[in-house]
């Protein structure tokens, strides 16, 4: 992952690639990536969506302005999605949320 921050604005870009886990799944049902903005605190500010899928488990590029609330001094990342099997096959669910 790349960023920069300028003038109360930061510019994440970066790729999403999903673990060797998942190969052993046909296709990929749902994908949502965040970045979540929180205050010195940790209370969350913000939740602000960068990247989201459905289909294929390829690299995923994304690219995100973000405006930065002026109490904003944290960022963290959380991820959740669904993957399955072609037709009636099983399904799984995963997710990473570091803020509870």
């Amino acid at each position: 992952m790349n960023y920069s921050k300028d003038q109360g604005q930061t510019d994440l870009s970066g790729s999403v690639r999903f673990a060797d886990y998942f190969m052993g799944y046909s296709r990929l049902q749902d994908f949502r990536l965040e970045a979540i903005l929180l205050d010195e605190n940790g209370t969350v500010l913000q939740k602000i969506g960068l990247a989201t899928n459905r289909g294929s488990f390829d690299p995923m590029p994304f690219h995100s302005k973000l405006k930065l609330p002026p109490n904003a001094v944290f960022m963290a990342f959380s991820y959740q999605g669904t993957a399955g099997e072609s037709g009636m096959g099983g399904n799984t669910s995963f997710s990473f949320s570091p803020i509870h």
